[in-house]
């Protein structure tokens, strides 16, 4: 799928799901997936397992949802999702804030500051 089309492809999602191995794998414990940040960049809240950067993530900017498992099985999944639609203002303010942070911390035009920030401290270095 070409980068362009993918928020016309996520305008109906409700929740965008991320399952990792965190428990044999620490790569995935701390990953912070692309697929992570497309879902939050239009606007969709998460759904993960217990990767520790992604539960912080989720925990400061409270747009998503964690199952507190590093191996979570499909059950945990299903009471999860059970959770989330039984709670959909929650849901959609997860969604919010999943725009607003993308738009307010993350995006490219923040994202481009702090890496001239990065780029003048190692050139002073020099």
């Amino acid at each position: 799928m070409s980068y362009d089309s993918i928020p016309e492809a996520m305008k109906d999602v409700d929740v965008g799901w991320i399952d990792l191995d965190a428990e044999n794998s620490l790569n995935n414990r701390f990953a912070m997936p692309n697929k992570f940040f497309s879902y939050l960049n239009n606007g969709v809240p998460v759904l993960v397992n217990q990767c520790t950067d992604m539960e912080e993530f989720i925990q400061t900017y409270k747009c998503g949802h964690v199952v507190k498992k590093l191996q979570a099985t499909a059950q945990d999944y299903f009471q999860a999702l059970l959770h989330l639609h039984s709670n959909r203002s929650k849901t959609q303010e997860m969604s919010l804030n999943s725009r607003k942070v993308m738009e307010s911390h993350f995006s490219w035009r923040h994202m481009e500051k702090k890496l001239f920030t990065v780029y003048d401290q190692l050139a002073k270095d020099l």
